[in-house]
């Protein structure tokens, strides 16, 4: 169990250790780029300027937080074994499934939505935002090597899932239920912060939802180990298609093609066989108690 402090507290102490980490990055990489002054062109700035951030913004804070506050942190971030751990990892597969074609359709609207004349400067701050992100990706994804895949796995798909969901599952998720005292709005709030900290506005709305199915699996399953999986397989079917279809025809009308009518039945379908997924997943399993072995 978590010591005797005020969930509030916790959670003010895991936003100062991610803000100090920040900080700690920002001086780490302005020290490399002084040290070596080609270093923004090198990929290897690139990854080590991103491995700096999951460690010292995502995973430490997380961390910490349960290290100073409990003698199992590890455990009590949700990294447990479970009775029926091919079960709920085969729900975290099949929920990716499911809810797939519901986020790409949510990913294409998001992409559309247009802001009226009198905003059209900060749309087009927005859109500025979104470019620069995707140069970024695109130029952390542009190695088509069987090393450079490898690496872009281990940091897009393995790290990234990893510790994001330390961060806002294991530990800025929980705080939050205790703090509130309402696991819905503690998912939700959870998701929403999870999504709008990548500063991406034309992609809000599909991580948002993503989050929530996030917040849900490890709610429910109360092992970290779930929401990690979704989230690795998510963000490795990222790398895989970027190296095989980036360029494609198909992938750029997903992304910025208009909605057909059929998408929004698409969407209907996708969104009701996540729900019931999820919902008979959790009468399963006792709705959010679990079959964790207490190691």
């Amino acid at each position: 169990m978590l010591q005797n402090k005020s969930s509030k507290s916790l959670v003010f102490s895991l936003i100062l250790f991610s803000i100090g980490g920040s900080f700690l990055t920002g001086t780490i990489i302005a020290v490399i780029s002084m040290l070596m002054p080609d270093a923004e062109s090198s990929i290897w700035y690139l990854r080590i300027s991103i491995l700096l951030q999951d460690l010292f913004v995502l995973f430490l804070p997380g961390f910490l937080v349960f290290k100073f506050n409990t003698n199992r942190p590890a455990y009590m971030l949700g990294f447990k074994k479970d009775r029926n751990m091919a079960n709920i990892l085969t729900f975290a597969v099949l929920a990716y499934i499911v809810a797939l074609p519901a986020t790409s359709i949510m990913a294409q609207w998001n992409n559309s939505v247009s802001f009226p004349e009198s905003l059209s400067g900060l749309e087009a701050i927005f859109r500025s935002m979104e470019e620069s992100a995707r140069n970024v990706t695109d130029r952390f994804l542009s190695g088509t090597s069987f090393g450079d895949v490898t690496i872009n796995i281990i940091i897009v798909a393995l790290a990234a899932a990893l510790v994001e969901e330390v961060f806002f599952r294991g530990a800025l998720q929980q705080l939050l239920v205790r703090w509130i005292g309402h696991p819905h709005v503690a998912v939700w709030l959870t998701a929403f912060i999870f999504s709008a900290i990548h500063l991406q506005f034309f992609g809000f709305i599909p991580r948002l939802f993503m989050g929530a199915i996030l917040g849900y699996m490890f709610y429910y399953t109360k092992n970290l180990w779930v929401p990690i999986l979704y989230h690795f397989v998510n963000n490795a079917a990222v790398v895989i298609m970027n190296l095989y279809w980036g360029d494609s025809q198909m992938i750029k009308n997903m992304e910025e093609g208009p909605l057909e009518w059929y998408s929004y039945i698409i969407l209907i379908i996708s969104l009701l066989f996540t729900y019931l997924l999820f919902s008979s997943f959790a009468k399963n399993r006792g709705y959010g108690k679990s079959n964790t072995i207490d190691v």
